[in-house]
Order: C-alpha cells, then structure tokens, then sequence
C-alpha cells in the first residue's frame, strides 16, 4: 500500500518522466499484490491521455499485464471498464504505431478477462474505437508500404521498419476486434456489418497482392501477420452475426477469403491455420448448415493433421464466455 500511494502520487508530476515510471510502479505493485483495491485503474486510465509517448506507452503496458495478474472481483471489472474506455478514446487518434500495437493489445487483454455481460456494456465503445483505428491504421500501412517499395539507399531500411510497425499495429487491432466479437457473442451484431467491410477491405487486399517475403509487408502494407489475424477476427465476427439474414452477403465473402487461404498451398502457415480457425468458429455458429463446406474445409485439414509440426499451440488464459445457440 506504501509503495501504490507513493506511485500514485508520482504519477501525477509535472516531470514525465516521474510520470512513467510511476505508472509501471503502480503496475509492478498491483501485479505482485494480485488484489484490485478501488480506484486501482485512475492512474493508468490518466496516463493514457497524457500528451508524452512513453507515458502512454507504461499504461498500456501495465493494463495488459494486470488484466491478467489481478484477481477477479468488483474493483477489478471497475477498473478494467475504465481503462477499456480510455483505451477506445485513445486507440482512434493514437498515431505512433508501435503504441497502438500495444494499446489494441491492453483492450484485447480486457475483453479476454471480461464476461459476457460485462464485455457488452463496453462494446458501444469499443467496437466502433476498434473499427476506426483499423481503416486508419490499414491507410497508413499501405501508405508506408508503398513508401518503402519506393525509397532507396540509406533511406530503405527505415522505411522498411516504418512499414513493417505499421503492419503490426494493423494485426494487434484486428486481434483486439476478434477479442471483442468473442467475448460479447450476439452482443456484436449490430457492429458486425461495419466490422465485415473493414475486414473485407483489408482481404481483398491481401488477395490481390500476393503472398510477402520473410514476412515484409506487401505492397499494401498487409504482412502474414495481418492477413492471420484479419482472418481470425472475420471468424468470431460471421460467428456473431450468423442468424442476421442481412449478413449472408459478406458472410459469403469473408468465407470465400478463407478458403482461398486454405487452398493456396503457397499461403503463409499462420494464415492457413487461421483459415482453419475461421471455419471452426463458423462451424460451432451454423451447426447443421455448415455441412455444404465440410468437402472443402475437412480435407485441408486432415492434410494438416497429418503433416508433422514441431510447433506448439499455447491456449491464453480467460474467463469461460456465452456460445450463441439458435433454438
């Protein structure tokens, strides 16, 4: 408590400095208490409106480790709505990449350890925060890709790492957009069509520009990265909005995308095991109607099953959420 009230304190000098790292000493403090005392969050959820980088960077930093490290209980969903607010102020108007990475990264951190109920009272914020950041953050991906396709010399390779953080903060948003349509289950459907366009825009891209080397982005500025994880999100997102008839159309779509991944035996080996991902989420939605793809969902995967992977599939830790049933 000595230590948390002296960081609290801290965190609100005018030094910035003093600011930062009183942030990661509140964070390192709750984390080794692993109990959430009331008003745990105010100073992390101030930091993320402060106008240095690297105080920012702290708070986003400290939300996702203790969204993870701090025992459930009444203080602690308090606080993570709090930061998840901020964090959907925060998220469309950030505009260094590599701190919105790590902010996508907080908010998917918070939904992974929020229930149903209480990940749908955020979701009027989150999604439509979550959906902004993306379009822009894909813009400005391509932009840089393009950039560095074009520089030369001295300048390439710091183009080339301007493009490539680009890239990653469009694939931490797409992970925190997945997390949100899987923790709010059929809380998402009114967010799902706005969700399904971005998402299209962002595959159609990546099928058009072909698969990157070494995991450098394209010239559209989508990396394997990006593509696997637009996948995944496209997965709980049909997945949510399953029953809307309205949906069909880019359901279709985002569908014809995956198993355009799955067939490609070029395609990157994280963007094909998304693939697999997106129609086991859409599998576990439509029950019954996904039989017409079983002919070309099953034999890929039986191929993958036989294939012999020294990898390791590691499950993240979270709460247990609702499974959308139709009656």
């Amino acid at each position: 408590p000595v230590v948390l009230e002296a960081a609290q304190a801290a965190s609100q000098s005018a030094d910035a400095m003093d600011r930062a790292a009183a942030v990661h000493a509140v964070a390192f403090a709750l984390s080794g208490a692993r109990e959430a005392p009331a008003g745990w969050a105010v100073p992390l959820a101030r930091a993320l409106a402060d106008n240095t980088v690297w105080v920012r960077q702290a708070s986003c930093e400290g939300t996702a480790m203790l969204a993870e490290a701090l025992q459930p209980s009444p203080a602690y969903t308090e606080g993570l709505l709090l930061l998840q607010g901020a964090l959907s102020e925060l998220m469309p108007r950030e505009p260094q990449p590599e701190l919105l990475e790590k902010a996508a990264g907080a908010m998917a951190a918070i939904f992974n350890e929020l229930s149903t109920d209480e990940a749908a009272s955020a979701l009027p914020a989150a999604a439509p925060a979550i959906l902004r950041a993306l379009s822009t953050a894909a813009d400005a991906a391509a932009s840089a890709a393009a950039a560095a396709a074009a520089s030369s010399g001295s300048s390439r390779d710091e183009a080339a790492a301007t493009a490539s953080a680009a890239a990653s903060s469009v694939a931490s948003i797409a992970r925190a957009l997945k997390a949100v349509a899987s923790a709010t289950a059929d809380h998402f459907e009114p967010f799902a069509h706005d969700a399904a366009k971005t998402l299209i825009v962002l595959l159609r891209a990546a099928g058009s520009a072909g698969p990157s080397a070494a995991g450098a982005p394209a010239s559209s500025g989508l990396t394997p990265a990006v593509l696997a994880a637009s996948l995944d999100a496209a997965g709980a997102v049909v997945a949510a909005a399953w029953g809307e008839p309205g949906f069909q159309a880019a359901r279709e779509e985002l569908a014809g995308a995956a198993r355009m991944v799955l067939m490609d035996a070029k395609a990157p080996s994280e963007a094909r095991a998304s693939a697999h991902s997106f129609f086991a989420g859409v599998a576990l939605a439509s029950f019954e109607e996904f039989a017409p793809s079983l002919t070309v969902v099953v034999p890929p995967a039986v191929d993958a099953l036989r294939a012999a992977d020294g990898g390791e599939v590691v499950k993240s830790s979270g709460r247990r959420r609702a499974v959308r049933t139709d009656e």
